[in-house]
């Protein structure tokens, strides 16, 4: 029997410890390449309670099917590198993976001296995800410098966007080292067969920053607040803009129809997802580089039936199909544009379903784990799956 090929996903971001789009692509690759019949390992930041959750994890009736490997230390922001270089040469000759996949262009610098440093072994092949504002977001004179390096020899390229496969070009990447790959998450324990609108329930997922758009939705809802007296609004997730999206509910009077959910584990997630009759999250591009290189969240919603509302900016042109599994707006930065369509929408339930359903075909069609997994494997030309 020929043994199966060996795949090692290295990644700062994984799922039993963090929420967030690498974290779930993460997850979902590793999933997928499972699923497909190669042996994986997925080599992540241990240390305290990433090491307890991981382990936490394995002993539980849920564990992953493959190997999660935490690599120890503390401090990573400060001291990762350092990490990496210690564990990686030991994984490397233990499992002597055939293809490494890196969740980023930081890792890139490591795994280089650690192959170097493995010795003696096959060179594995190597492909680096991209996903927005760390290829395009504004760094220091130092980082920066860093990150041109590497754009410049990551030897394959996996990007889940158009628009990213543009930005890596623009920076001098050859189009043969670029691979749009397909975006992919797990699929969900309940399918929502009708989302109607009769619920008339917003709902975002994602990191409370600005650009993820909470507040024109907050100002769109406002605007529709008078014909729309049983309209509400979930925002799901955490971060560093609540207070300023608390401050603008209150200064618009709609306190009472904005949520702040917070983080949702699993179960209540799913809950939450039944509630909504829309996915809405307008996306826009900030000062700085800021930018959403796809948004899984709206392939999360499809996989779910659930149809979605969205703005044209950066790689979300490549999540949503406008007419398909959604709508885009041309200025997601223009709440009455925001307002007009959403007026639109929840007043043709018909309309809602046929998206919905548009959205859930879509996932079965390209975006389940395997799908992503076929993709990596062609990219890195890791043989026949």
């Amino acid at each position: 029997m020929t043994a199966a090929v060996r795949v090692a996903l290295v990644t700062t971001d994984w799922v039993d410890f963090i929420e967030g789009g690498v974290a779930t692509l993460c997850h979902a690759l590793a999933s997928g390449l499972d699923e497909r019949g190669l042996e994986v390992e997925v080599w992540t930041r241990g240390g305290g309670r990433r090491e307890r959750a991981i382990a936490g994890r394995r002993m539980s009736s849920g564990a992953h099917p493959y190997q999660v490997r935490a690599v120890p230390g503390r401090s990573w922001r400060r001291r990762g590198g350092a990490h990496w270089r210690r564990a990686l040469p030991v994984l490397l000759r233990e499992f002597q993976p055939a293809g490494l996949v890196l969740s980023s262009w930081e890792l890139l610098a490591a795994c280089e001296d650690s192959v170097a440093e493995a010795g003696g072994l096959p060179a594995p092949v190597l492909g680096v995800m991209a996903h927005g504002r760390e290829i395009t977001a504004l760094m220091d004179d130092k980082r920066s410098k860093a990150r041109e390096s590497a754009i410049q020899r990551v030897p394959r390229w996996l990007v889940l966007s158009d628009w990213l496969g543009a930005e890596l070009r623009g920076r001098g990447v050859a189009a043969e080292r670029i691979v749009r790959v397909p975006a992919a998450v797990l699929a969900p324990g309940v399918f929502r067969a009708d989302c109607g609108g009769l619920s008339q329930t917003l709902m975002t997922l994602g990191r409370l920053i600005p650009r993820k758009g909470q507040d024109r939705v907050i100002e769109a809802l406002a605007l529709l607040a008078p014909s729309h007296p049983e309209l509400r609004y979930l925002i799901v997730g955490r971060g560093p803009d609540e207070q300023r999206l608390r401050a603008l509910a209150r200064r618009l009077r709609v306190t009472e129809r904005v949520h702040f959910v917070g983080f949702a584990p699993k179960p209540d997630l799913e809950a939450l997802w039944q509630q909504a009759d829309l996915l809405v999250m307008p996306a826009r591009t900030e000062r700085g580089g800021d930018t959403e290189g796809y948004g899984l969240c709206f392939l999360e919603a499809g996989a779910r039936g659930l149809p979605v509302l969205a703005g044209r900016s950066a790689g979300v042109v490549s999540a949503v199909q406008s007419g398909e599994n959604g709508v885009l707006i041309d200025d997601p930065d223009d709440p009455a544009q925001l307002a007009t369509a959403l007026a639109e929408l929840l007043s043709a339930p018909q309309r809602l379903r046929e998206l919905g359903a548009g959205g859930r075909a879509r996932f079965l069609r390209c975006g389940q784990p395997v799908h992503l997994a076929r993709g990596v494997c062609e990219a890195l030309q890791l043989g026949a799956i």
